[in-house]
C-alpha cells in the first residue's frame, strides 16, 4: 500500500524531458565558457604581442611578466566562464521553473510536479492526492510541447562565437601582414627567455685574414625593426679586450 506521506516520484516522461533540458543547459554552458575563454585568450595574446611590438621588451624578465600575466588572465577567464558555471548545476526544480517560464500555458504544472517530488511534508499539508495526480497527468499530456532548444537557446554561444571569429580575424590579419615579425613576437610571447629579436643582423663580410694594424670594413644587413638611432657593435680582441664602434647605417637599394 502506498504511503500517503511519501514524496511523489516524477513520472518517467517528465523526468526524461527534464533530463534533456538539463543536458542541453550543460552543453550550452560548456560551449559558451569554452568559446568565450578562447576569445579572451586570443585577445590577450594579440594585445601582448602588439605591446611588445610597440615597446620592444629588451629584458626577458619584462617579457616573462607579460606572458605570465596574460596566461593568468586567460586562466581566470576560463574559470569564470567555464568552471564556475559548470559547478553551479541547476536543480530539478530550477529546470522545471525554466520550462514553466518559457511555456506560460503550462500554468506552472511542471514546477509543481518537481516540487512535489522533493516535498517531505505530510499529505495533510501537501494537499489532496487526487488533485496532485490530476496535476501530474495534465503535465504529462503537455510533455510533447516541451522543446529543449527553446528552453535553453544557443544565443550566448553564437554571440561568443562572433567575438572569437572577430579576434581570430585580427590575429590572422596581423600574421599575414608581416609573418616574419609576427613569428618573432609569437616566439617572444611563448618563450620569453629566448633570444628572438625583432631586429636581425646578418654579417655580409666573409671571414678573412687581415694584417695587424690594417683596417677592415665590416658590412652587415639589418632586417626587421630598423632603429633610426646610432647602432654600436662590440668587437672582442684576441686578448679579451672589447672595443665599441659606431656603425653607419645605409639604406639598401632594395628598400627604395
Amino acid at each position: 500500500m502506498k504511503d500517503p506521506n511519501a514524496p511523489h516520484s516524477l513520472p518517467s516522461e517528465i523526468a526524461s524531458r527534464l533530463d534533456d533540458v538539463r543536458q542541453r543547459d550543460l552543453k550550452i554552458r560548456w560551449l559558451n565558457g569554452l568559446v568565450r575563454g578562447l576569445a579572451l585568450a586570443f585577445a590577450i595574446m594579440t594585445t601582448a604581442m602588439l605591446i611588445d611590438l610597440l615597446v620592444g621588451w629588451l629584458s626577458p624578465g619584462a617579457r616573462w611578466m607579460m606572458t605570465l600575466g596574460s596566461l593568468a588572465a586567460a586562466v581566470s577567464g576560463f574559470a569564470l566562464w567555464l568552471v564556475v558555471p559548470l559547478l553551479r548545476r541547476p536543480s530539478t526544480i530550477d529546470i522545471a521553473q525554466s520550462i514553466d517560464e518559457k511555456n506560460p500555458h503550462l500554468e506552472e504544472r511542471w514546477s509543481t510536479v518537481a516540487e512535489l517530488s522533493n516535498n517531505q511534508d505530510p499529505s495533510a499539508i501537501r494537499g489532496s492526492e487526487a488533485m496532485i495526480d490530476a496535476v501530474k497527468e495534465e503535465a504529462q499530456k503537455l510533455n510533447s510541447h516541451i522543446n529543449a532548444a527553446k528552453i535553453i537557446p544557443d544565443a550566448p554561444v553564437r554571440l561568443a562565437t562572433k567575438w572569437l571569429a572577430g579576434i581570430a580575424a585580427v590575429l590572422l590579419a596581423f600574421l599575414a601582414w608581416d609573418y616574419p615579425q609576427a613569428k618573432v613576437l609569437l616566439t617572444r610571447f611563448w618563450l620569453p627567455s629566448s633570444d628572438a629579436s625583432l631586429t636581425q643582423i646578418d654579417v655580409l663580410t666573409s671571414a678573412q685574414k687581415v694584417p695587424l694594424q690594417e683596417s677592415l670594413s665590416l658590412e652587415a644587413q639589418i632586417t626587421g625593426r630598423i632603429h633610426e638611432e646610432a647602432t654600436f657593435v662590440t668587437l672582442r680582441e684576441p686578448s679579451g679586450e672589447e672595443t665599441i664602434h659606431l656603425m653607419e647605417i645605409k639604406e639598401s637599394e632594395e628598400a627604395n
